[in-house]
């Protein structure tokens, strides 16, 4: 062949490698696909473990926030304070079916659903009493809980 005149790209990768000489690489690829012949069986293995880990991670979680929702809807009763989804403080006035009357202000009254309750405030009186400065947590009170500032 002379270097002035050169054959087609496409008659050079013809004539360069035939079936005997064929890249090592391609056997290795060809001999690993034929290996995997329980394709389908592991497929369906894989896909069956992504559903019970998408309904373990996702779905199981949401029914139980549900439930608690519902169960805290079915409690509701005048008196309590609660926190609506829309974020208004109120005082419940009057619980009906669905719907929950709330005085947000002295004289001033809306009505909701009581899918719009997201949480019942606490009561003031419940949980712990100690002064936040007594507290060992406190960044100012001293370790050892005797009361003396260094």
């Amino acid at each position: 062949m002379t270097p002035s005149r050169r054959p087609a790209h496409g008659a050079v990768a013809a004539a360069k490698y035939t079936r005997k000489d064929a890249p090592v690489q391609g056997n290795i690829i060809l001999a690993q696909s034929a290996a995997a012949g329980g394709g389908a069986m592991q497929s369906i293995l894989m896909i069956g473990l992504l559903v019970i880990v998408f309904w373990l991670l996702i779905i199981r979680p949401q029914q139980r926030r549900r439930k608690q929702q519902m169960e805290m809807q079915s409690r509701l009763s005048p008196g309590q304070e609660v926190l609506t989804q829309a974020g208004f403080y109120g005082t419940i006035v009057e619980v009906r079916d669905s719907e929950v009357e709330l005085e947000i202000s002295p004289g001033s009254r809306i009505r909701i659903l009581k899918a719009g309750i997201a949480d019942v405030v606490p009561e003031p009186g419940v949980g712990d009493d100690t002064p936040v400065e007594d507290r060992p947590d406190f960044p100012g009170s001293d370790s050892d809980g005797s009361g003396d500032k260094k």
